[in-house]
């Protein structure tokens, strides 16, 4: 029992010391936000964002190189945030006339929560004053690795502290009268906006119908022209139909041509294969009416010699006077 105590004992100590260094650690941090805050320097506000190895501890290693793909990204836009916080402060401090290198810190309000993914984060505050002002700093800081670090949200308000106040019934007249001098001035800046408006309004109807007017004629223009070229296009069709037309009827005569010339020329060899027929039918009538004929001829003076020889042989058969024989 008594090991167990003094064990329980030394984890209370050792809890007490962790909890009472990271409360000197996020104290400090907050010290060098203001401190960042007074000389305006972006370099030093980027000095206390998290770094490569400080982020490493919340992204999953299994995959090395999305894992510094995306803490570069987050390097990235913190620097880019930061930057843009200090701007934003810097410019609405000139704005409202603040001396952000006056600030002394009153007090801190550094309260710790933690969000669902389990880390812990300070929405901080710090009252400042600056000669007779007071303002509230606010930022985020956060907790990464046991250590804290500038996170997000710098901006600063002024907190009103009540005066006695006492009228200044001239300054009331004048701010009065100023009143009314602008709502004189608003009226006539209505009424002139107004004008200017409808005379901006005509302008733009004018300028719609001119638009229009210019787009009837463009398209007027591109239908002309298309119905041109249509009908450039017809003639330029007819013309081939014509050309086409002319070429086949060409062809046809010279296919006549060549038809009635082959015929004639048919017809003309058929006729002097006829002539050559007829003059050898000829040839051969006359050959054979010749041959008929010289024969015939043979043959009437055979029988002429025949008779003539029967009459030779009836002359000398024939007895003369004398009684004798020729």
């Amino acid at each position: 029992m008594r090991g167990a105590s003094k064990l329980l004992v030394f984890w209370c100590i050792l809890g007490l010391a962790f909890s009472a260094k990271a409360s000197d650690s996020l104290s400090y941090m907050a010290d060098s936000v203001l401190h960042a805050v007074q000389e305006t320097s972006v370099s030093k506000l980027q000095d206390l964002v998290p770094s490569y190895a400080d982020l490493k501890t919340v992204y999953d290693s299994t995959d090395e190189e999305m894992m510094n793909y995306q803490i570069g990204i987050r390097q990235k836009e913190l620097e880019f945030l930061t930057r843009r916080d200090m701007k934003r402060l810097a410019k609405f401090a000139k704005r409202e006339k603040i001396g952000l290198n006056r600030l002394e810190k009153v007090e801190e309000h550094l309260p710790i929560a933690t969000n669902e993914k389990g880390y812990r984060y300070a929405r901080s505050f710090m009252l400042c004053n600056a000669g007779n002002r007071q303002f509230k700093l606010h930022f985020v800081l956060i907790e990464l690795n046991n250590q804290w670090f500038y996170g997000e949200g710098l901006s600063i308000e002024e907190i009103q502290v009540a005066k006695e106040i006492v009228p200044d019934y001239d300054k009331i007249d004048a701010d009065l009268e100023k009143r009314r001098e602008d709502r004189e001035k608003a009226r006539l800046k209505a009424i002139e906006d107004k004008r200017k408006a409808e005379e901006a309004e005509k302008k733009r109807i004018e300028k719609e119908e001119l638009e229009k007017k210019k787009q009837a004629e463009k398209e007027e223009k591109a239908r002309l022209k298309k119905e041109k070229e249509e009908k450039k296009q017809k003639e330029k069709e007819e013309k081939e139909r014509l050309k086409k037309e002319k070429e086949l009827k060409k062809k046809q005569e010279q296919e006549e041509k060549e038809r009635l010339k082959k015929e004639k020329e048919e017809q003309k060899k058929k006729e002097l294969e006829e002539k050559e027929r007829l003059k050898k039918e000829k040839e051969k009538r006359l050959k054979k009416e010749k041959e008929e004929r010289e024969e015939r001829l043979k043959k009437e003076k055979k029988e002429r010699e025949r008779q003539k020889k029967e009459e030779e042989e009836k002359k000398k058969n024939q007895p003369d006077s004398t009684g004798r024989n020729n």
